[in-house]
């Protein structure tokens, strides 16, 4: 999965203890990389829990046992906490991976442990010790953060949630870690469009799958054939729809033949297709049908209508009036809506004791959808990131109302030569609320 991108890293950070090491000389063997090792990046301390059977300190420890079950972060023993712990240890790695100077600019790889990265990817998200086990990893799978320099020196970075756990098998595969979920939520960003491919903004405007979309839209059908899936909950939008369908479709169509692939669907109802229109596009008004870059390099959505509202040497605009007279979407309203369609969705994954239903729906709407999850703000959207035809699943162990673990997002590894390569060239694109939807 990483054997075109090696060549790419700058620098290679890894754990002292011999299972991290020993995965690293393999993915690099050959390459002379540059590679340092941090004693941050160990594994979680468990103190007198390590080395114990799940049995021995369930039968030992009792109330302490269930406290890191099921409430890990106020988990302590022997007078320490060890999530809180590491995600203090996650800080300080962060420090030293982003003040190494050499070089600058760069693409770095760090092979580390399960809750380690889970810490890494928390922590640099601005996201609490509670957020322990809702960011599942899996062995040999990779997550990839991208950061950009904030708007000073003295800022902080802007950082983006690339990819998580995009492993080298299906991730919802029954041998690919985590609790098993009563029910499932699987968001798919639409497949491809021609103004996918010429860098420019949709919005509200209704564009039918390119040559390109049809195929990755029967990627992602095929994809998710060892699943079955109940339901297909989509945005009344073309691109979503014609992806919607074809993964309902060969659904059916496994069923029909007797498959392997849906082995226990025969006598199982096809899943429904149906159209919500709180799944729609973020509308972005005048900008519709306008270049990613010329909005990105104006700082955005907001500052974009601001800067055009004002004129090239006009007096400061207020980008949320800017935004409204250039026909941008509220944002409050844009989250009152996906916060009903998220409840909508949690209610057709309750259905019937759990269900598996799957989302089509576009880069806006899904990073809403994800950060209604975590239990975010609109400050969440920007953190996300969501190429065409990638698969987000999220798990739910306990119910849907009692919180999700997202087990996978943005994996792209199912569309083959077109998979989006771990060290991407256009950094400067990176997605967000403000300018890539």
């Amino acid at each position: 999965m990483l054997a075109d991108d090696v060549q790419k890293f700058d620098t290679l950070y890894v754990s002292p203890l011999t299972r991290a090491t020993q995965t690293a000389d393999i993915i690099t063997a050959g390459m002379g990389l540059r590679s340092v090792t941090l004693p941050s990046l160990r594994e979680i301390d468990l103190y007198s829990f390590q080395g114990l059977l799940k049995g021995e300190g369930k039968a030992r420890y009792g109330d302490a046992w269930g406290m890191w079950q099921k409430q890990a972060d106020a988990f302590a023993i022997d007078d320490h906490a060890p999530v809180r712990e590491l995600w203090y240890r996650a800080s300080l790695a962060w420090q030293d991976i982003l003040s190494d100077k050499e070089p600058p600019e760069k693409a770095v790889m760090v092979v580390a442990h399960n809750a380690v990265n889970q810490a890494l990817l928390g922590s640099a998200l601005g996201l609490p010790p509670r957020y322990f086990r809702r960011l599942l990893q899996s062995n040999a799978a990779t997550s990839v953060l991208d950061f950009q320099p904030g708007p000073t020196e003295a800022s902080a970075p802007r950082v983006t949630l690339d990819r998580l756990n995009q492993s080298p098998g299906r991730p919802y595969a029954a041998d690919a870690g985590g609790r098993p979920p009563c029910g499932r939520l699987v968001l798919v960003r639409h497949a491809a469009t021609d103004a996918d491919s010429k860098g420019l903004l949709l919005g509200s405007r209704d564009e039918p799958l390119s040559g390109l979309g049809s195929v990755q839209a029967g990627k992602v059908a095929e994809f998710l054939l060892d699943m079955k899936v109940h339901s297909v909950m989509t945005s009344p939008a073309r691109r979503c729809l014609s992806t919607a369908q074809l993964v309902a479709q060969l659904q059916v169509e496994a069923s029909r033949s007797g498959s392997s692939l849906a082995a226990g669907s025969q006598a199982s109802k096809p899943p429904r297709v149906l159209v919500m229109p709180e799944l729609r596009n973020l509308e972005m008004g005048v900008w519709e049908g306008q270049s990613m870059r010329m909005v990105a390099d104006r700082g955005g959505l907001p500052a974009a209508a601001a800067t055009a509202a004002a004129g090239a040497a006009g007096p400061a605009v207020d980008p949320e009036s800017a935004g409204a007279s250039a026909g941008l979407e509220d944002l409050g309203e844009f989250w009152y809506r996906t916060a009903a369609a998220w409840n909508k969705l949690l209610d057709a994954v309750d259905h019937n004791g759990g269900s598996n239903v799957v989302v089509v729906c576009h880069a806006a709407t899904a990073a809403a959808l994800a950060s209604h999850c975590l239990q975010l703000g609109p400050e969440g959207l920007p953190l996300m990131r969501f190429d065409a035809a990638g698969v987000s699943i999220i798990d739910f162990p306990d119910g849907a109302r009692s919180g999700g673990v997202m087990r996978c997002l943005n994996y792209t590894a199912h569309l083959g030569r077109w998979a989006v390569p771990i060290t991407r060239d256009d950094m400067d694109m990176v997605c967000g609320i403000d300018g890539c939807f």
